[in-house]
């Protein structure tokens, strides 16, 4: 019999003291658990779960989402507790309920194995009577429901298993009914946007083609998995769409998804054309389309890189049609990752009108969701950015508030992203370089593909005196993510003017669509250096023009780099250029 892996949330209940119980009255404790079954079967049907085995006095479930699974454990533990309402205390049937996330072994008769279930029964084993337990993955995915609250009870070492197990466990089990009644007013809301990525067709007649069309889908899903803004439906669901004849709309209303991620493989001959969408489900449009054109000559390679293109590309369009679907709420309809993208959306506008609403609105996302640390990391940003262009008086109090933002981003998650990528800028403006590099390494190590952490990454290590380490990072994020280039086309030609790359600078610096006078002031220095006096003297003349109280002494004494051989290089290539004098 055949058998497919799968990636599920496993649920494994058992009851407490069934020996006792069925020592003490068969029948009645028979008659006690077929009602428990049920419920577990309505109530797992309910949160798009699949049943898989109620032998004996345990039950077996799976689920594509762990919000699903959450959620179905907490109101099944609300409604068994109802069943028990007229039993003797002697009589009470009450179930441990574990939940992990991992890979599976489904059967073709729908049975299951593998250490998915394995850690999920071990999981059950540590609940408390009547009580859930969960692995950290599952937290992860799911810390966000309004009314959940979670105890971490550490890395636990269980029977059976190879690895401590990293255990939480569900409490405050009575606010469950207001869990229940916050979930269905605010399920469109309380948390980051859901996305499904289903498998990419396979438009060729090469059977081969098929491996590198799942194994996309496979890549992107698990790339994005670690983005912890986003809930992506697991693989084993989204996948069970193949074929289907339904549009993104009628898909995500099955899911409850917000967005589809879905695509295209063909080959002709040596060339294979990978297409790729993000579809907003509830309009059913497509909110960005990209199209890759590659040589057939290493499958997983190319495979790579695309999914690594696409998961580069992805997390900024979905904030931008988040966002966008979103604007017509008013501000008692929002919840915290509402708040959270309007309140970047301001910070990027970089106005100081803009810039005290992103104050309010993140403060708001905060009072909301306190437990989130990118909340906190981009509060912190949004401050910096007050000091840094002087929309605010009593900066060091400004200073203080931004690093308090980014401790308490720390304390609520040392593996968030977005925590080690600002604090990697905020030790920039602080010129504290090495701790710069290690938080920005840190941001990389746990977001390789995001394009803004390989712009930080590489501004961190150019300050840092390693210009010539930071351009691979530059020029990947341009690659990752060419939309809106002039910043990151800035920061790889100040890399390779550093790195005594200056054709390389002029092609980077060149190629900037609104050119401002810091890009004249270094175009003039880099042409200075090949020797071309002509057009270095059209430069300066743009900088004179551009920005007619330049004084090179003074820029160059500003210029926060560790190394001041890097200075030296500004003050020898501006002498060649005739702006010092």
């Amino acid at each position: 019999m055949s058998a497919t892996r799968q990636l599920a949330v496993v649920l494994n209940a058992d009851v407490v003291g069934y020996t006792r119980l069925m020592g003490d009255d068969e029948v009645a404790t028979v008659a006690a658990l077929d009602t428990c079954r049920e419920t577990f079967r309505q109530t797992v049907d309910e949160h798009s779960g699949t049943l898989v085995d109620t032998a004996g006095d345990s039950v077996l479930a799976t689920f594509g989402s762990a919000i699903n699974a959450v959620k179905c454990s907490v109101i099944l533990q609300q409604r068994l507790s109802v069943v028990n309402d007229d039993a003797p205390d002697h009589r009470i049937m009450e179930f441990r309920i574990g939940l992990n996330l991992g890979d599976i072994l489904v059967k073709g008769d729908g049975t299951v194995y593998g250490d998915g279930v394995n850690v999920a029964a071990r999981l059950q084993a540590l609940a408390e009577p009547g009580g859930i337990c969960i692995s950290a993955s599952v937290r992860d995915l799911a810390k966000h429901l309004v009314g959940l609250h979670t105890r971490d009870l550490g890395k636990q070492n269980v029977k059976g298993v190879e690895y401590a197990v990293h255990a939480h466990k569900i409490v405050d089990e009575t606010e469950a009914e207001a869990f229940v009644d916050a979930a269905d007013e605010t399920e469109e809301t309380a948390w980051g946007p859901v996305i499904a990525v289903l498998p990419f067709q396979n438009l060729g007649s090469n059977e081969e083609d098929d491996y590198l069309a799942d194994g996309l889908a496979e890549d992107i899903t698990t790339e994005l998995s670690k983005i912890r803004s986003l809930m992506i439906i697991a693989r084993n669901t989204a996948f069970a769409y193949r074929g289907a004849q339904k549009t993104a709309k009628q898909i995500g209303d099955e899911l409850d998804s917000d967005f589809v991620v879905q695509g295209s493989v063909r080959r002709a001959g040596s060339r294979v054309r990978v297409t790729a969408e993000l579809v907003e489900t509830e309009s059913n449009t497509a909110a960005w389309t990209e199209r890759f054109d590659r040589e057939m000559d290493d499958m997983f390679a190319l495979q790579d890189e695309i999914a690594s293109r696409i998961t580069g590309v992805l997390p900024s369009r979905i904030e931008t049609a988040e966002l966008q679907r979103t604007q017509g709420k008013s501000p008692t309809n929002l919840a915290a990752y509402q708040y959270l993208l309007r309140a970047k959306f301001h910070h990027h506008r970089r106005t100081f009108n803009d810039n005290r609403e992103a104050q309010t609105l993140i403060a708001k996302a905060i009072e909301l969701d306190d437990s989130y640390a990118a909340n906190h990391a981009w509060q912190a940003c949004i401050l910096w950015q007050s000091v840094a262009r002087g929309y605010t008086e009593g900066s060091p109090d400004i200073l203080d508030a931004a690093m308090n933002s980014l401790d308490r981003a720390l304390q609520r998650d040392n593996d968030d992203f977005e925590t080690h990528r600002v604090l990697s800028g905020a030790n920039l403006i602080q010129r504290n370089y090495e701790r710069a590099v290690f938080h920005a390494a840190r941001a990389y190590d746990l977001n390789p593909n995001d394009p803004r952490v390989m712009s930080q990454y590489g501004d961190a290590l150019t300050a840092n005196g390693q210009a010539e380490e930071a351009i691979p990072y530059l020029e990947r994020a341009l690659q990752v993510d060419p939309y809106l280039p002039d910043h990151r086309l800035s920061y790889l030609g100040t890399a390779q003017f550093l790195a005594g790359q200056f054709s390389e600078a002029v092609i980077s610096f060149k190629k900037i669509s609104d050119l401002q006078a810091e890009h004249h002031l270094h175009l003039a220095a880099c042409h200075a250096e090949l020797g071309d006096g002509k057009h270095s003297a059209l430069q300066v003349a743009e900088v004179r023009r551009l920005f007619p109280e330049f004084v090179a002494r003074e820029y160059i004494h500003k210029l926060a780099y560790r190394l001041d051989n890097d200075r030296e290089k500004y003050r020898r290539a501006f002498a060649k250029a005739n702006l010092i004098g």
